[in-house]
């Protein structure tokens, strides 16, 4: 209701640059709003991403200059400013909109025609949530199944433990204001940006893309076996008179 007010008002803009991206920007697509009004809407984002920009900017240069060198200094006080910023936009933006709830509960509170389909919908993904973990029981799983499983689970622990434990072992030490082309003893990488990786943190590495893929893998099964159980039930339910 506040994006779909014309113009542009307080509440509108903090929504927009204090909201979650990917879910205002689908919510207004949805809404058929105004496309330039919502990108001008935007455009006071910049004082919230400037902040986050400068203290990358002055981390960069903070071996420069010594240890009386003033990034350092400037790095905290942007972070700092960047941080409350952006909590400042969160927080108008959930008090705007609740203020909204609050005078118009009435009004968001009626049935609407587009509601049964919403209705539908959830019926459908609840369904389908319990098709997927009837079919994700442990006592349903094939051999090949929990293999794929547990030692994908197995892989992105023992890599997650490797690289937090044994993290000096993995990898050089590197930070962004050093130089990658100045020497390993002087804090640069030699001009490889790879050589920041040892031979355990290869080992390492493998372990952890071998865990991605076993979770991909397993998520993609169950989820084509998840589907067809779901049109199975679906098709099952149908009166005989549909299924010719």
């Amino acid at each position: 209701q506040i994006l779909k007010k014309p113009g542009l008002n307080l509440a509108k803009v903090a929504i927009l640059i204090g909201g979650p991206d990917w879910p205002v920007s689908v919510t207004c697509g949805i809404l058929r709003l105004n496309i330039p009004q919502m990108l001008l809407g935007t455009m006071p984002v910049i004082t919230i991403l400037s902040p986050c920009v400068l203290a990358g900017a002055f981390i960069s240069r903070q071996g420069l200059g010594g240890e009386d060198s003033i990034w350092p200094m400037l790095a905290n006080f942007a972070s700092i400013f960047a941080f409350v910023a952006q909590t400042t936009a969160l927080v108008l933006a959930g008090a705007l909109t609740v203020r909204e709830i609050q005078e118009h509960s009435d009004s968001l509170a009626e049935y609407r025609e587009e509601h049964a389909a919403i209705a539908e919908l959830s019926r459908q993904d609840e369904d389908a949530r319990r098709c997927y973990q009837d079919v994700t029981r442990w006592e349903n799983l094939t051999w090949l199944d929990g293999f794929i499983l547990l030692s994908g689970v197995a892989a992105q622990l023992v890599s997650g433990l490797l690289f937090v434990l044994m993290g000096s072992l993995c990898f050089l030490p590197f930070s962004v204001d050093k130089d990658i082309n100045a020497a390993i003893e002087d804090g640069g990488l030699g001009g490889h940006p790879l050589n920041i990786v040892l031979p355990l943190g290869w080992a390492g590495c493998l372990i952890f893309f071998y865990g991605v893929a076993a979770h991909i893998v397993h998520s993609k099964m169950m989820g084509r076996r998840a589907q067809a159980e779901f049109s199975k039930r679906k098709y099952s339910q149908q009166p005989e008179t549909e299924h010719g």
